[in-house]
């Protein structure tokens, strides 16, 4: 019986389909609303919306926060709402050479990976911060993604959270992903 399901595998690596691509499938937050699609990291979970516009992704030891912002169709104006919106005393905006611009399923995107101090007492606590934003052309929609992670979460779920930002899409078309 397990033969199949391994022979399929192996056939969607031989057609050269990403693999990981399937287990994250699994765990892909539709927005009720319709304004978009994101795939989370394994086994982050919806827990909660605050302000009643920000939605709190849970995981072991990280949290993502989501914000959609409808009539979003400049990249740099959405921008400036999630550095006014997520960053601020505690979480400095990011350097300059931390941002970059891409394009994630077809959108503009812009994207900060940064690692930061807040102690203002000499006392050594890195964080990394995660800061993005994708404006969905066809919906008019804007999302935006953050997280603030201590070293250890950075290392463990860096790359998955800014894979979870490059597969936001609108609801419906396959994940294409960043370039």
């Amino acid at each position: 019986m397990r033969t199949p399901i391994i022979s399929g595998l192996v056939m969607l690596g031989w057609l050269g389909l990403p693999l990981p691509w399937i287990a994250q499938a699994q765990n892909t937050h539709q927005d009720p609303q319709g304004r978009f699609a994101i795939d989370l990291p394994p086994g982050f979970k919806l827990t909660s919306e605050q302000l009643g516009r920000i939605l709190v992704f849970q995981g072991d030891d990280a949290q993502l926060f989501v914000s959609a912002v409808a009539g979003s169709s400049d990249l740099d104006r959405l921008w400036r709402f999630a550095l006014d919106d997520f960053t601020g005393p505690g979480v400095p905006p990011p350097p300059a050479e931390s941002v970059s611009d891409l394009e994630v399923n077809g959108n503009p995107a812009r994207l900060a990976w940064y690692t930061f101090d807040p102690g203002s007492d000499g006392m050594r606590a890195p964080y990394t911060a995660l800061l993005g934003a994708v404006v969905l052309r066809a919906s008019g929609t804007g999302v935006v993604c953050f997280a603030v992670l201590n070293e250890k979460a950075a290392g463990r779920w860096g790359e998955p959270l800014r894979g979870a930002l490059r597969s936001i899409r609108i609801p419906g078309p396959p994940v294409i992903g960043a370039t």
